[in-house]
């Protein structure tokens, strides 16, 4: 009946297939769908999936009806992924025909269909059971002739568009119950939950909760999300009185072995090598490990002698090294501080500066328990995501990167004299304060690091710039930088090509995001820090942290200096910040 008294054009995307070889037409870009539309003399436009948001004001003639078909109870869940975020948020969904406007997914609805949601449907089901309410949804508003409902549905508006960090399993700091919920949410081809360990991106096919006392009793000594068996294509990890059985893609089950803690992460600013290469020779390291049951707490500091005395503090290695922990419960965290406190008196350590990693997800659990603890400053964080990247950068800053790879040479370098002579320089043209300053040494050290890259661009074969990045098993950072006069003169900027350079590389070896710091001071004004959210819209809050161990001398101390630093009698009264 419908093909005896309809003319019908279908238009698709590029690189869709169409069954039944059925005439069509296909768009590249918005652009040419528009182009298109306006091509064709039409009564009703129904759109299904489209990927842009489409003018219907200005397209629309008088006589026109243009509807959309989206597979959620409208007004919830609009968006690009509305069926992953009911698994998601545990919400009913089913599918929505209504009239189109110029936002998303708004509109007068015509006719809706529900399906009947519960945790026992995998996605792969709920979408095709999504898909046959579309078609309902289509007939129903058909039969009324595209009529508007009379009573529309009231329903608590919401948005659900999935995102990489979304789909990404953050064993730190989720339950086993959400854990579950956002393996369900994405379990489905070319989607997928993931696990990021040591860089690789492993998928996660399937997971199942195990509960069994003979494991329980068998593993009682096993950390929280300690791989505790591996088999066939699952692993089996240990949560909170049950356990997790993962199945992955049997090439990664030689990565993911036994004893392996997949919430424990490598901080670089925290291993040996790094904080002997920051340590002056006179200095020691201070290492307190805790932990009680599948508790963990761990520090690594930087111990100094204060003015030839008897007395010592510590403070967190340059960068962001902090404390550690895998739980939020203070209980723990107050029983660890304080055994950490009875070594520090030990020790005759009076006091603590702490520098928190930005990423660290337990980090305002430590806000009651300390004598400070504040938020220092904004650092900038860049995706390393190609398409997402350039999306976020601005128009200028695309402009600035362009020229900058097109004029420059820019290769990795192994000259730590090169960089410590342009990084001097560099200070000095800045007027840097002392503490910002570095001896060849430093950089020779990190330079042999298989978590350093330092790359150098050169213009006319000279050097113009040098960036020395470094990353871990979280992240990865702009740790230094350094220009010449050169690009001043040639009206280039080195470190966007430097940038740009090394979030390719890192995007290559499966790191997800680059830390570029914040400006040299916590002003939002700073021209450093606005220099580099250009790169970014996404800001993490960087929080320092100060411990008191001896009240008396530490009072004494700073008795003498007015600045604004933690470990006061370490700073001239003349310098400002809020750091150590």
């Amino acid at each position: 009946m419908l093909k005896s008294q309809l003319e019908t054009s279908i238009l698709i995307p590029k690189g869709i297939s169409i069954s039944n070889n059925l005439p069509h037409q296909s768009f590249a870009t918005k652009e040419e769908l528009i182009k298109l539309i306006q091509q064709h003399t039409f009564d009703i436009l129904v759109s299904n999936g489209c990927p842009f948001i489409l003018p219907v004001k200005r397209l629309k003639k008088p006589h026109q009806i243009f509807i959309n078909i989206h597979p959620s109870l409208l007004p919830s869940l609009k968006g690009a992924h509305p069926i992953n975020g009911a698994i998601l948020f545990n919400q009913p969904t089913g599918a929505t025909c209504h009239i189109m406007n110029d936002n998303i997914d708004d509109g007068a609805i015509i006719s809706q269909i529900q399906v009947y949601n519960s945790s026992n449907i995998p996605l792969k089901l709920l979408y095709q059971m999504c898909f046959l309410a579309e078609v309902e949804a289509f007939k129903k508003a058909l039969k009324r002739n595209f009529s508007i409902c009379s009573i529309q549905p009231v329903r608590k508006e919401s948005y659900f568009t999935r995102t990489e960090n979304l789909m990404h399993i953050n064993f730190e700091d989720m339950d086993t119950h959400k854990i579950m919920q956002n393996i369900q949410a994405f379990c489905i081809k070319k989607q997928y939950a993931k696990i990021i360990f040591k860089h690789h991106i492993i998928p996660i096919y399937d997971a199942k909760i195990i509960k069994n006392t003979f494991l329980k009793k068998h593993f009682c000594n096993a950390v929280l999300n300690e791989i505790v068996m591996v088999y066939e294509d699952c692993i089996l990890l240990n949560r909170d009185k049950v356990f997790l059985q993962l199945q992955i893609p049997s090439k990664y089950i030689n990565i993911l072995k036994i004893g392996i803690n997949l919430a424990q992460k490598t901080n670089i600013y925290q291993t040996t090598p790094y904080i002997k290469a920051t340590k002056q020779t006179e200095q020691k390291i201070f290492d307190f490990h805790y932990q009680k049951g599948s508790y963990v707490f761990s520090n690594r500091a930087i111990k100094s002698r204060i003015n030839k005395s008897e007395y010592f503090d510590i403070a967190s290695p340059y960068g962001f090294a902090g404390y550690y922990t895998n739980t939020s419960n203070l209980d723990f965290i107050q029983e660890a501080l304080l055994q950490q406190e009875k070594k520090a008196q030990q020790e005759n350590i009076i006091a603590e500066f702490i520098r928190f990693h930005p990423l660290c997800h337990f980090s305002q659990n430590f806000s009651q328990l300390l004598d400070l603890f504040q938020m220092e400053r904004e650092v900038i964080e860049v995706t390393t995501n190609p398409q997402t990247r350039w999306q976020n950068y601005p128009s200028r800053i695309r402009s600035k990167i362009r020229k900058a790879l097109r004029e420059l040479s820019i290769n990795q370098s192994y000259d730590a004299h090169q960089f410590h002579y342009l990084y001097t320089q560099t200070m000095k043209r800045n007027n840097a304060q002392n503490f910002y300053y570095f001896n060849l040494e430093y950089f020779q050290k990190l330079i042999k690091f298989k978590e350093c890259i330092l790359l150098e661009a050169k213009i006319n074969g000279q050097t113009c710039g040098m960036a020395m990045f470094l990353y871990d098993d979280y992240t990865s950072y702009y740790h230094l930088g350094a220009t010449s006069d050169s690009s001043i003169q040639n009206n280039i900027n080195p470190m966007c090509g430097l940038f740009e350079s090394f979030f390719q590389i890192a995007s290559s070896k499966g790191i997800q995001s680059c830390i570029l710091g914040g400006g040299r001071t916590s002003s939002k004004e700073d021209s450093l820090f606005l220099f580099k959210k250009q790169f970014s819209p996404i800001l993490k809050p960087f929080y320092i942290g100060g411990k008191i161990y001896n009240q008396a001398i530490y009072q004494e101390l700073c008795a003498d200096y007015n600045n604004p630093f933690f470990l006061k009698y370490r700073f001239a009264d003349n310098l400002s910040g809020g750091g150590g």
